[in-house]
């Protein structure tokens, strides 16, 4: 048996034995059925629950003009991005009962509540909201984070009867009517979130989160997972009840029961003493599903890059052992107390530095300390997370294969060296493959690796195998195959300089390029408008060229778009619109630019056609060459580089790094992307990530600049 798991950005396969079971929540025991999907279905029942809420008035009744409201939104771990996601029904659901008792647009704000987690970046929020909803408040202002270390937008309401500190969002508090919009899903410390967990841990102060996000209370004897009445869950309510009371009016919560898909089971609004317990009551029909009772001696995980917490979640080592513990806490009912757990994930060194810049450091001081009884470490020292990670029973090892970039085919995987693991026993053992969040494939191979009387589970969802059997041989023999192009170096910072550029800190709100190209209009209408009149003309409406820059009498310039300063726009040049031109740049004869950034020093000067793409200082497009921006079959744009990376869009062009050179008269296909320093051969047709510092000759012939 044959299945598939994620792996970067992309898929894994491992081979099983044909006897192995494949557990897969929500479908080998079903979730609970869901509400059908259209979004008049799930607005209807959503619209139907804020009207009834339990325990409290409707929004209607509470709603007036002149009154304030905030939305506290969870972040984008948990609760799915899809359109009929239940942030994006049930915020359009409240706003519609809002705007119908004379609330007013202005007097909403939208708070999502991240706690500790890194702050929601725009490309998240958009995410989360959808296209619509964020236009309509991200450009006024009516979207933030919370900050837990901001005590100056904190109010101080005390402790509570046990002694904790009580620090909340001042927006929050300040607000006349506060909607907790939440997800009633397992948490294996916390019981569910959504209700008050939400507010306990979302809009506090650090010091607030310290007193229930601790060891002491999370790791004590009487430990259930998933427990309604742990004492974490028991302070959460009690944080959030000592809010409502400082507040004098509870939060208005609107709670979905979510199934393995992020898809709507129920929804559940009013009072969160009175509501949440009501909503536990069916999410308890999909959280506690018996099935394994053996104990399993194996864990094996396939990580994803990005998942959870965000990209680099599965490659950088510090985020990687808080998935594995999260993990070993979820399953330690089927798993042994000396149980080994191996880790697989791509050795690509993506650490995610602009969300995590302590994470590097933080491994390095440990690779420098030395793994505590690890006897097979190599790589130590270096900053490549290195990956397949194991331990057991308190001690770290790490096996690895033996390409970084390239798991190729995996025969020789050291599984550590703990004897009374893998060499002296000789009583059953059992195997746990685990992947994240991937889709687990069966495919038709008939060949097993461990060995014929295996017996094994596949638990996929995140998703495990278990495996028992009677002896585990000292070398994992699982194939692993997957095709690799070139190193994926293919984020705005490893691409693009943007101090060079009006848009960089537009830019730098987002991870990859592409991320940006939505936004480019409102950024040139945002940035005209505080543009100097003494520096820049403005010939029509959004349209600002810099005194400096010279314009043909023939061009056509449409709005908007901004020219930089000292930048040549030549005879018969066709700006369609959405162009953001910096300084220094020729746009030459009938060069076309639509919905564009070009940093300084750009060049396209003969012929060139450049849409929904972005170009990096001192770029160079030779005469003719174009970006294609539209695949000739109008399917969605993916990058291609060692793993697929799906961009979501229908029009992209290209994306050139700093001091990139394009020979004439070649063709950028839809989502190609040149790293900083590269050259492409003129007629060239090019596609995919090309590596910095490269030579594309033809797509067979890629080779590093020799260095001068």
């Amino acid at each position: 048996m044959k299945l598939d798991f994620e792996y970067g950005h992309g898929l894994m396969s491992a081979e099983l034995p044909d006897n192995t079971d494949v557990f897969i929540p929500g479908t080998t025991v079903p979730d609970p059925e869901c509400l059908p999907q259209d979004w008049d279905s799930l607005y209807n029942a959503t619209l139907e629950s804020i009207r009834n809420p339990m325990g409290m008035p409707p929004l209607k009744e509470l709603a007036a003009p002149g009154k304030t409201v905030v939305f506290v939104i969870p972040d984008i771990v948990k609760g799915g991005c899809q359109p009929t996601s239940h942030r994006k029904v049930s915020i359009r659901a409240c706003l519609d009962e809002l705007y119908a008792a004379g609330v007013e647009k202005k007097d909403i704000l939208f708070m999502f509540s991240n706690g500790l987690h890194p702050r929601a970046t725009v490309s998240e929020m958009k995410q989360i909201l959808g296209e619509e909803l964020f236009n309509e408040f991200y450009w006024t202002n009516q979207i933030t984070s919370h900050d837990s270390e901001d005590y100056e937008h904190m109010v101080d309401l005390g402790t509570t009867k046990r002694g904790d500190p009580v620090l909340m969002n001042k927006y929050v508090f300040d607000c006349d009517i506060p909607i907790l919009i939440g997800h009633t899903q397992g948490n294996p410390y916390g019981g569910y979130s959504g209700g008050y967990k939400h507010c306990a841990t979302g809009i506090t102060h650090w010091r607030s989160i310290a007193s229930h996000h601790v060891p002491k209370v999370m790791h004590r004897d009487d430990f259930t997972p998933v427990s309604g009445h742990s004492l974490m869950r028991t302070k959460f309510d009690e944080i959030g009840m000592h809010m409502e009371e400082k507040m004098g009016h509870p939060f208005f919560c609107c709670d979905a029961v979510l199934d393995t898909y992020s898809r709507q089971i129920a929804i559940y609004s009013g009072y969160a003493k009175v509501m949440q317990p009501e909503s536990w009551k069916l999410a308890n029909k999909r959280t506690y599903v018996p099935f394994a009772e053996k104990k399993y001696d194996v864990m094996v995980f396939g990580m994803p890059q990005n998942f959870h917490y965000g990209n680099g979640m599965g490659t950088n080592p510090i985020q990687m052992m808080q998935a594995l513990s999260a993990q070993v806490i979820r399953h330690k009912r089927v798993m042994k107390d000396n149980c080994v757990i191996i880790c697989s994930s791509i050795c690509n060194g993506y650490f995610h530095d602009e969300l995590r810049p302590h994470r590097r450091d933080e491994h390095l001081r440990h690779l420098h300390r030395g793994c505590s009884g690890a006897r097979h470490c190599p790589g130590h020292g270096s900053q490549d997370p290195g990956h397949l990670r194991g331990g057991s029973g308190g001690r770290q090892e790490e096996v690895r294969g033996h390409q970084p970039q390239h798991p190729g085919s995996a025969p020789d995987l050291q599984a550590g060296r703990r004897p009374s693991v893998h060499e002296g026993r000789r009583s059953e053992q059992r195997v746990i493959l685990h992947c994240i969040n991937g889709r687990a494939v069966k495919n038709d191979s008939r060949h097993g690796r461990f060995g014929d009387k295996a017996q094994s589970l596949c638990y996929n969802t995140a998703r495990i195998w278990l495996c028992p059997r009677r002896s585990l041989r000292r070398k994992f023999e699982i194939s692993m195959k997957q095709e690799v192009l070139y190193p994926m170096n293919i984020t705005i910072s490893d691409l693009l300089d943007l101090s060079h550029t009006l848009a960089g800190d537009y830019l730098r709100q987002f991870q990859y390029p592409w991320e940006a190209l939505d936004g480019i209009k409102d950024l040139i209408l945002s940035l005209g408008s505080q543009l100097s009149s003494e520096e820049y003309s403005q010939p029509q409406e959004h349209v600002w060229v810099h005194k400096t820059a010279v314009v043909a009498p023939t061009a056509y310039l449409g709005a908007p778009c901004i020219i930089g300063p000292e930048t040549e726009v030549r005879h018969c040049a066709f700006i369609r619109g959405s162009a953001l031109v910096g300084a220094h740049c020729v746009v030459g004869n009938s060069v076309e630019l639509k919905n564009v950034i070009l940093f300084d020093n750009v060049q396209t000067p003969h012929y060139n056609y450049v849409g929904d793409s972005i170009l990096g200082y001192k770029s160079h497009m030779g005469a003719g060459s174009i970006t294609s921006n539209v695949k000739s079959d109008k399917t969605l744009v993916v990058v291609k580089g060692e793993t697929p990376i799906p961009t979501g869009r229908k029009k992209m062009g290209a994306i050139l790094g700093d001091f990139v050179e394009v020979g004439c008269n070649s063709v950028l296909n839809p989502g190609t992307i040149l790293g900083r320093h590269s050259s492409v051969y003129p007629t060239s047709c090019v596609r995919g990530v090309i590596p910095a510092h490269s030579i594309y000759k033809d797509k067979d012939h890629i080779v590093l600049r020799e260095e001068q």
